[in-house]
């Protein structure tokens, strides 16, 4: 009788064991499976890069016209119209700041 208990008792922690090895593999297929899948993701966004064409910026910027049309006036007032509120933004960035509580 006290070999049956022994006997039921191993065979218990023999398959605890068992569970915690599949556990244990199981996890280590998941973490190469994570990293399987960063792999080929980065490759792929790396493959997207490569197959664009390169572009020159100064392409971007140019005006389609050659000389100037209607409009041009127009947008070069507009250009420095902007170049004033971005140096006006600069000074009042410069401006100290402050920081009283009021209760």
């Amino acid at each position: 009788m006290h070999r049956k208990s022994f006997l039921a008792k191993r065979k218990l922690l023999s398959s605890i064991l068992n569970s915690a090895y599949a556990a244990i593999e199981k996890t280590e297929q998941l973490a190469a499976d994570v990293k399987q899948y960063q792999t080929d993701k980065a490759e792929q966004e790396t493959g997207s890069i490569g197959n664009m064409e390169a572009v020159n910026p100064a392409e971007l910027a140019s005006v389609a016209e050659s000389g100037f049309q209607y409009g041009a006036e127009a947008f070069e007032a507009h250009q420095q119209q902007a170049e004033k509120t971005m140096i006006k933004d600069d000074a009042t960035k410069n401006m100290p700041v402050k920081s009283e509580k009021s209760r």
